[in-house]
């Protein structure tokens, strides 16, 4: 038990406080429209940070970020007929 506890929070304060950090920067930057090289660096570390979140606020993360992934997938297929 103490092993499997250390070791959740350990992973928690380790990998998913930046990674939540790095989500929220990453957000507020889309709905401030305030996009720079910041925001694309983020954008490129988000996926695999999120990953790394433990628990359900982790794939509640993950499962928005594959459901925005898909629409904007789908838009541009049909934006090229491809769909």
């Amino acid at each position: 038990w103490a092993t499997s506890s250390v070791g959740e929070w350990t992973g928690l304060i380790i990998t998913g406080f930046p990674a939540l950090f790095v989500t929220f920067m990453f957000a507020n930057d889309l709905v401030t429209r305030k996009v720079e090289h910041r925001t694309l660096a983020l954008g490129a570390v988000l996926p695999v940070l999120a990953s790394t979140i433990p628990g359900p606020i982790g794939e509640g993360v993950q499962g928005v970020l594959a459901w925005v992934i898909t629409k904007i997938g789908t838009l541009v297929a049909g934006a090229f007929g491809i769909a």
